[in-house]
Order: C-alpha cells, then sequence, then structure tokens
C-alpha cells in the first residue's frame, strides 16, 4: 500500500497540471498534519481509527510528497534533504532496516522509556537518509551513468544504420 500510494503520487505530479500554490500548501500542510497527529495522538486516534491508521498514515505521506515535489521556490531550500529522499528512495528502501536495527539496539541499550520513543525517529530518519544518500552517490549513480553510457553507445551504431536505410 505505502508503495504504491508513493507510486499514484508520483504519476499525478507528472500528469496533473501545477495546481494553485494555495492548494499545494493546503495539501502539505494536511500531509504534515496528519503525519503529526498519528505522532504525537496515537493513544487518542487508536480507538477511533484502528486500522484504518495505516491507511491514514499512507494518505498523509502520500499528500506530503505530492506537495513537496510541486513545491518550489527559495523558501524550501532547507527542505532539500527531503527531496533528495525521493530520489534515492530506492536505495534508503534497501538500507533502512540496518539503521532501525542499529537505532533500536541503542534504544534499548539505553533503557529509554517508550513515551519518549518518538525522539529517537529524527536520527533514525536522518541516518537512513544518509545512507541511501551515500549508496545513491557512491554505487547507483556512477552504475546508472556506466549503465546510460553503455546502451547509448551500443544505440548509437543502430541509429546511424537506421538513417542510411531511410
Amino acid at each position: 500500500g505505502a508503495i504504491a500510494a508513493g507510486v499514484l503520487a508520483a504519476l499525478a505530479v507528472r500528469r496533473w497540471p501545477q495546481p494553485p500554490r494555495a492548494l499545494v500548501l493546503s495539501i502539505g500542510a494536511f500531509g504534515a498534519c496528519g503525519l503529526l497527529a498519528l505522532m504525537f495522538a496515537m493513544r487518542e486516534l487508536w480507538p477511533l481509527l484502528h486500522d484504518f491508521v495505516m491507511f491514514w498514515l499512507v494518505a498523509c505521506a502520500a499528500c506530503l510528497v505530492y506537495a513537496l515535489a510541486h513545491a518550489r521556490g527559495p523558501g524550501l531550500r532547507p527542505l532539500a534533504w527531503l527531496r533528495s529522499m525521493g530520489r534515492y528512495s530506492y536505495e534508503i528502501y534497501l538500507g533502512h532496516m540496518f539503521v532501525v536495527f542499529a537505532i533500536v539496539a541503542a534504544f534499548k541499550a539505553t533503557g529509554a522509556d517508550l513515551r519518549s520513543g518518538w525522539l529517537w525517529y529524527v536520527p533514525a530518519v536522518l541516518a537512513c537518509w544518509a545512507l541511501g544518500a551515500l549508496v545513491g552517490r557512491w554505487y547507483s549513480d556512477p552504475c546508472a551513468r556506466a549503465l546510460t553510457q553503455r546502451l547509448a553507445r551500443n544505440a548509437a551504431p543502430d541509429a546511424a544504420a537506421l538513417q542510411r536505410l531511410a
């Protein structure tokens, strides 16, 4: 469900025309407020939503992704790292559990209280982003460039042959 919502949000960004800035801000605010509500009021929301909490999480995250994809301007420069999470989403997806296991082990080792568990999300998200960016920059991006160059080199003679035939 979560991956499908992200894909649908990305397709909506590409296919739908640029919405008015007020709508983009409203969609983003809805997504952010919904995620914050889940983070800080789960105890109160669970009796109301039950398993619908997961749908709420996915829908709010998709709204935030959609709004951030449409958001432009110098005021959003501090969120560039968050936008790069989309660029490196696959690398983050592949490596995030290494970070999660380390964060959970550190949480348990410190004997931290579950009520302060939400504080551990910030370093977990930042560490997942950093790991994904490192893997992307030093592995995925160079592999993609090499593959693109190789395919372009192999395709060039075919294009020239097709032009001679025409």
